[in-house]
């Protein structure tokens, strides 16, 4: 039996749910690795973030540190590993709603929409206030068409932790879906103001300027995207649809056909 989902899972995108930000006082009590680790995914290189986790030796990895690295290796489609990383912290911690949260994504992004809704609502039921749990939730909520759910659990998100780049990210995407064209915008421009770095906050603000029929401004960003992370389908794929509007049947093609290649069970 070929199951081609499988064969090409690799190449499938997996958003990032959880935002590697410790507070001030965390910060002086993390491991030297760790304290690395999120420094360089703030500056949009996830690579470099595993590296420093690869240091630590297998008793210094903590629950903790299992769902940063489970969560890091999803960002780069390293699917198999992620569920061995979530797979020993949910031995060590039955329940862990980000553990949870990061399954119901691997069954967002596979399509297999009930187990994803379940264990989403499932990690938000074990942390109420959770980020990712609620992230995670309005994922699994959007695969049903429940845009105004998924919507208001991201609303509280941003309530909740007001700093979380992604979920500011998240929001505005939504925000789009819903036709709120300006507050979109606005959502974005915080999300990219709180973390210029990452790919997926620069995406979203490109969709935002381009929801306004500003392609120069949604180029401009789409290319800062791509910098960022050039695995990541979504700027590519905005960045051809902002060529066809200017007329670049030709470019705006190429880009789309990138996308494609780079997310096939899109």
């Amino acid at each position: 039996m070929i199951h081609p989902l499988d064969a090409v899972q690799w190449a499938l995108h997996y958003p990032t749910l959880i935002n590697y930000r410790p507070d001030a006082n965390q910060a002086n009590l993390l491991p030297p690795e760790i304290r690395n680790a999120i420094n360089y995914y703030q500056q949009g290189k996830p690579a470099k973030a595993l590296a420093e986790l690869d240091h630590l030796t297998a008793e210094e990895h903590t629950v903790a540190t299992l769902l940063y690295r489970a969560g890091l290796l999803l960002t780069v489609g390293r699917v198999q590993a992620a569920r061995s990383d979530l797979q020993q912290a949910l031995q060590r911690e039955p329940g862990n709603s980000d553990a949870l949260a990061l399954r119901a994504m691997i069954f967002v992004v596979r399509n297999r929409k009930q187990e994803a809704l379940v264990l989403a609502e499932q990690a938000v039921r074990n942390h109420p206030a959770s980020s990712a749990a609620k992230l995670a939730l309005s994922y699994a909520q959007q695969t049903h068409f429940q845009i105004e759910a998924a919507l208001a659990n991201t609303e509280e998100v941003t309530r909740l932790d007001s700093k979380n780049a992604l979920a500011w990210a998240r929001l505005a995407e939504l925000q789009m879906s819903a036709g709120q064209s300006d507050h979109a915008l606005q959502s974005a421009e915080q999300a990219a103001s709180l973390n210029p770095y990452l790919s997926r906050t620069q995406t979203v603000l490109g969709f935002a300027h381009l929801l306004q029929i500003d392609t120069g401004r949604a180029q401009a960003t789409f290319t800062r995207a791509i910098t960022l992370d050039q695995v990541d389908p979504m700027p590519r794929l905005g960045m051809g649809i902002a060529r066809i509007r200017e007329n670049k049947l030709e470019a705006g093609r190429i880009d789309i056909e990138t996308a494609a290649s780079l997310d096939p069970a899109n």
